[in-house]
């Protein structure tokens, strides 16, 4: 391969990488990408900064303002939809460039510390938004009951994910499946059914769970009658999701961490079951 050659390919391959990225950046801006908004954004953050820094110590506008504005634009689009304000103000880099003489920022060192305190708002904006990641276990670890742990990973992805009211529905959806599964693991005819009741189905997570938590709590005082208070809640939360017209993300997430904090719980009372500490749900 002769050296233009080398040269030729090494370019095209430059191009064809441009196109992939500002493909990704319009789909990211549309919302098609399937990626979660908050983990994007922080990325999108980190290559604006590093274009105003670049260009604030000498690179040639020309050569990264068309990324610079298409990133910009996909930042907005996704900020907007995560409520978060993009308190740059500067669409393209020229009129970035141009604030520096009405802000004195003479040096390279004075642009980059101003590029920096243009995103400095948005960085703080997107770590308070830490709490809608879906509750977590205290103790760290998952139940090991496989097909739990699979609807929960199953949820986990699709909130992620949830930005439309039918994807909000869909998270009521999923966590009823996820409840569905605990009931089936954890209720065991022979012992959680009480007398007089019929068997539930298999899919009657409301019943199962119920049977379940109230043969193992039952006798054991006020704290444990909040813990069946409890359960009844978290259930409701899930079918009032599934059937609002439009629930909202924050509706969502409400169930979800209902439904996973839920799971939670019942793992911690299968071990007062598993020490053997538990009443004969047939003789009530």
């Amino acid at each position: 391969m002769s050296d233009f050659d080398k040269v030729f390919s090494s370019w095209e391959a430059r191009a064809a990488a441009e196109q992939e990225h500002f493909e990704k950046l319009e789909a990211i801006r549309t919302g098609q990408a399937q990626v979660d908004d908050q983990r994007v954004a922080a990325d999108l953050v980190d290559e604006l900064e590093g274009l105003l820094q670049r260009v604030g110590s000498g690179t040639r506008i020309e050569d990264v303002n068309d990324e610079y504005k298409a990133a910009y634009r996909a930042l907005a689009a996704v900020l907007q939809r995560l409520g978060v304000a993009h308190t740059n103000p500067y669409r393209d880099l020229w009129r970035f460039f141009r604030s520096w003489e009405e802000k004195q920022l003479g040096s390279y060192a004075s642009r980059r510390a101003y590029a920096s305190e243009l995103y400095e708002p948005v960085r703080l904006g997107l770590e308070k938004l830490e709490w809608a990641v879906l509750v977590k276990p205290v103790a760290g670890r998952p139940t090991n009951w496989s097909e739990v742990d699979a609807r929960i990973r199953e949820l986990r992805e699709a909130y992620s994910l949830a930005r439309s009211a039918n994807d909000c529905k869909a998270i009521g959806l999923r966590v009823g499946a996820l409840l569905q599964a605990l009931g089936r693991h954890v209720f065991d005819p022979a012992r959680h059914l009480p007398a007089g009741e019929s068997e539930p189905s298999p899919d009657d997570a409301k019943r199962r769970i119920g049977f379940y938590v109230d043969t193992v709590t039952r006798g054991r005082g006020d704290l444990y009658a909040e813990v069946r208070k409890l359960t009844n809640a978290s259930m409701r939360l899930a079918e009032a999701v599934k059937h609002a017209p439009e629930p909202t993300r924050i509706e969502a997430g409400i169930a979800a961490d209902a439904g996973i904090q839920l799971v939670n719980l019942v793992r911690r009372i299968s071990e007062l079951e598993r020490s053997g500490e538990i009443s004969d749900a047939r003789s009530s």
